[in-house]
């Protein structure tokens, strides 16, 4: 009880500490993305639009549900009014904090060392590992809310897990629905669902529950998905099913001077400015000159894939540079689109270490204990669609709380481990 009410102190301060940061460090003004641009026009004119800038009119650049809370916080109080930018900042720290809770909640249902998981709580909560992203580049973002459900899907399946009794009809459902909400906010997280659910339900040989979860969830996206396609086609003459930036995000990723750059940050940031219409007039005039949004990211799909097929070693390489990138933050990504602000090399330090403490104590976990299964699918699955496409530190969000808990879960049960045998060897030695 009292480890539970030190956790809670530990969350409101958390909340409290990344409200007063943002307040001090004078970050209330809206930082201008896609995602913060549809949100305006959404609450001023109606329309989900001009996601690289007034008058271009109809989007689908952005997921869907992304922008709609925004939006509706721009249409009470005033698009980038100071009441706006606190109270959607005050939702993100209070997204944060959840996820933070879920991590907790799922590592309590993983039996870890209480101790183990005082010290995780704090290190997210107080450590300024990136406080940056998460009241202000996340404040209109999806990756805050991915986590959230990631966590939350993962602490499902670990109590349905250790339930004998079948999930009932309703709950099946309901987690099917959540799943298709899941997948519009992070694809990523609806991989890791499927994965995590199909584990469970392949082990137990539950198809029925197996059929009624996978069911609802694909008739879910499917009726979603359907609505936004005749959306786009009749406003972007395109039937698009998810967004529309495909073809961008792996031009970003796969080109020659990706392949072994002497400053990774430069040639990034070059691509960017070469390409992408939100960060330069030159990305822009190469939208329009191709015809719009749609048509400029099918040229850069059709380009990208030209690239691949003449490239296929390179492509390979940069599969794995993206994958380890995802995990193992380089240095480069702190102040890429700004201040790195202060203490990057420890900061840098801690994400790295425990990603890898984490990673290489799975397999042990693991062993230890078969459940901890769901936790490698919720860490693997994800970093799938980001092989394709260059990581950056605001997509590995998904992952990096549950990244700490585990590796913080992994020292101690190692330590513990180590003890344990080195008693056992003390106890049986001949005297």
């Amino acid at each position: 009880m009292f480890r539970r009410r030190l956790a809670a102190l530990f969350l409101a301060g958390a909340f409290l500490l990344r409200m007063a940061w943002t307040v001090l460090t004078h970050n209330l003004a809206p930082l201008v993305t896609e995602n913060q641009r549809v949100a305006a026009s959404l609450a001023e004119h109606g329309t989900f639009a001009d996601a690289f800038g007034p008058g271009l009119g109809p989007t689908a650049h952005v997921g869907i549900f992304t922008p709609q809370m925004a939006a509706l916080v721009y249409a009470l109080f005033g698009v980038g009014s100071i009441p706006a930018e606190l109270i959607l900042t005050a939702i993100s720290c209070g997204f944060v904090v959840l996820s933070f809770w879920l991590a907790w909640r799922c590592f309590e249902a993983l039996a870890a060392d209480g101790k183990g998981l005082l010290v995780a709580l704090a290190i997210v909560c107080f450590f300024p590992l990136q406080f940056s992203l998460e009241v202000r580049e996340l404040r209109i973002g999806e990756q805050v809310i991915g986590a959230c459900f990631l966590l939350g899907l993962l602490l499902v399946v670990l109590k349905m897990d250790a339930a004998k009794a079948p999930a009932p009809t309703r709950k099946l459902v309901l987690l099917g629905l959540a799943i298709a909400l899941a997948f519009f906010f992070s694809p990523s997280v609806g991989l890791a669902a499927a994965g995590m659910f199909g584990l469970l339900f392949l082990q137990r040989r539950a198809w029925q529950s197996l059929l009624i979860l996978g069911g609802t969830a694909a008739a879910a996206t499917a009726f979603v998905g359907a609505g936004w396609a005749i959306r786009n086609e009749r406003a972007l003459g395109a039937p698009v099913w998810l967004r529309s930036n495909v073809g961008l995000e792996m031009a970003l990723a796969n080109h020659d001077g990706a392949v072994a750059p002497a400053d990774p940050k430069k040639d990034y940031l070059d691509r960017l400015l070469a390409i992408h219409p939100h960060a330069s007039a030159v990305g822009m005039a190469k939208l329009k000159a191709a015809g719009g949004e749609i048509a400029y990211n099918r040229m850069l799909l059709d380009e990208t894939k030209a690239w691949i097929r003449t490239h296929p070693g390179d492509f390979r390489t940069l599969l794995l540079h993206h994958a380890v990138e995802f995990y193992v933050p380089p240095r480069w990504f702190w102040g890429t689109f700004g201040s790195a602000g202060s203490g990057v090399a420890l900061r840098q330090a801690v994400l790295v270490g425990t990603a890898l403490l984490g990673l290489f104590g799975l397999p042990f976990l693991i062993w230890v204990n078969r459940r901890y299964a769901y936790v490698a699918i919720a860490l693997l699955l994800p970093v799938l669609p980001y092989l394709i496409t260059q990581p950056i530190l605001r997509y590995r969000y998904l992952i990096s709380t549950l990244l700490i808990f585990l590796a913080l879960d992994a020292a101690t049960r190692l330590i513990r481990y180590a003890i344990d045998k080195a008693v056992h060897r003390k106890a049986v030695r001949p005297a």
